[in-house]
């Protein structure tokens, strides 16, 4: 009958949001632990075990009065947990800024358990989610999602491993556990709305219900966003009226525009960016690059670079994407810049002198002192005498010295050293 049916698929519902917040929770606890974390709650985790045995005990309902009893005794944890991730998403808006700049200990790892947690919570609720057959995009979308699980989990526990150790994250290492971790506040606002909107089934959902006030509940209403709306926006710390602006700009989703925000964009500091198909992700590490546009970005890009990080290196020599892409497959940035300030502009020019260069110091370690010889305009210069009167090298400061074995660099700014020259003493001996 349909009523049964509809409990059923509610049980079900309910069962895969809750199993899988609990799992997360589980995780988090465990790994806050592991991290000797001042955090850790013993009797949280067994609570959290408990209630996630007793969601597993009964995956399939087809008794009415079972389904209602499960029910009752599902809405005290399932407050609960609501308002533990509450807290914990605004743990994290709160002290985000400290544990960013202070990179102690446990701040760290306060960061890499909500990571394992988020983790955990997504995989168990993908797996949820294609084992009830209630996500249409079966088969290579879930497998995708899966793996991508996956990746994350083996990031977190890097992380874990290195704090475990007694090190600090730091450099790129650190960027990337700032930038895993920057959208984890939206997130568990929005788990915690999704609980809210189970724990509100079945009634008309008011501002009040998803914790939004009468004045604040009037801004919502005048853009003309209802409450089960509304309360995901304001996870991600959008305001009302910035609502129809993330959306005029083509983004529809909170968590897109939350993370555009997060990382520090407005509606319309992001438009250009995303009218390139640029991610908040990519579009903020070109802006800590020192990339101020989407134009410049993609000209790297047409450069052939592929990331901001491939790009940073060449950012900091000066070079313009165009000429760093054409030194870049033979010459670091370092070697490039000798080149130029030694007037060698052309990087074909400079590997041709390289080549030449190499050759000549591979002579002179076969041949000894006695057979030394200067680049001049790349012809070789011989330095000693034979049968005739001495050929004497160029002037201090012309052409190019005969570089150490394995350098590519010119001597514009720090010239390799010089092999020995005959001296007049040497000729009188």
């Amino acid at each position: 009958n349909s009523a049964l049916t509809e409990k059923f698929r509610r049980w079900k519902v309910t069962a895969s949001f809750l199993g899988a917040a609990l799992e997360g929770e589980v995780c988090w606890q465990q790994t806050l632990a592991e991290l000797n974390n001042e955090s850790a709650n013993p009797n949280a985790l067994r609570r959290a075990e408990l209630t996630l045995l007793l969601v597993q005990q009964h995956p399939e309902v087809t008794d009415e009065e079972l389904a209602k009893a499960l029910f009752a005794k599902l809405i005290p944890p399932l407050r609960e947990l609501r308002d533990d991730l509450v807290d914990l998403g605004e743990t994290l808006n709160h002290h985000w800024e400290e544990w960013v700049e202070r990179e102690d200990a446990a701040g760290t790892g306060y960061l890499i358990s909500a990571m394992a947690r988020m983790v955990a919570t997504r995989e168990a609720f993908v797996r949820a989610q294609a084992a009830t057959q209630t996500i249409t995009n079966t088969g290579s979308s879930v497998e995708r999602k899966l793996a991508q699980c996956e990746t994350d989990r083996r990031q977190v526990r890097l992380f874990a491993t290195v704090l475990k150790s007694g090190g600090r994250p730091r450099g790129e290492f650190r960027r990337a556990l700032i930038r895993r971790a920057e959208p984890l506040a939206g997130g568990f606002l929005a788990q915690a709305h999704d609980l809210t909107l189970l724990l509100c089934h079945g009634h008309e959902l008011s501002y009040q219900d998803v914790g939004i006030m009468t004045l604040e509940a009037k801004r919502w209403l005048e853009q003309g966003l209802e409450p089960r709306v509304a309360g995901y926006w304001r996870a991600y710390d959008i305001a009302p009226e910035e609502v129809m602006v993330w959306v005029k700009a083509g983004v529809n989703q909170p968590a897109a525009a939350g993370a555009w925000r997060q990382r520090g964009f407005t509606a319309i500091q992001a438009t250009p960016w995303l009218l390139k198909n640029v991610a908040a992700e990519e579009a903020s590490e070109w802006l800590r690059a020192g990339v101020t546009t989407v134009e410049e970005a993609m000209d790297w890009r047409r450069a052939g670079f592929r990331s901001p990080e491939e790009a940073e290196e060449w950012l900091d020599s000066g070079l313009s994407a165009e000429k760093a892409g054409l030194w870049r497959r033979d010459f670091s940035p370092k070697e490039a810049i000798h080149w130029i300030q030694a007037g060698v502009t052309s990087p074909l020019q400079a590997r041709s002198k390289s080549n030449v260069m190499a050759i000549l110091a591979r002579t002179t370690q076969q041949s000894g002192t006695g057979s030394f010889a200067s680049v001049a305009d790349g012809k070789v210069v011989p330095t000693t005498r034979v049968g005739g009167p001495r050929t004497q090298p160029p002037p201090t400061g012309q052409g190019f010295p005969v570089p150490r074995a394995a350098s590519m660099s010119p001597p514009g700014v720090k010239p390799p050293q010089r092999a020995a020259v005959l001296s007049r003493d040497d000729e009188k001996d």
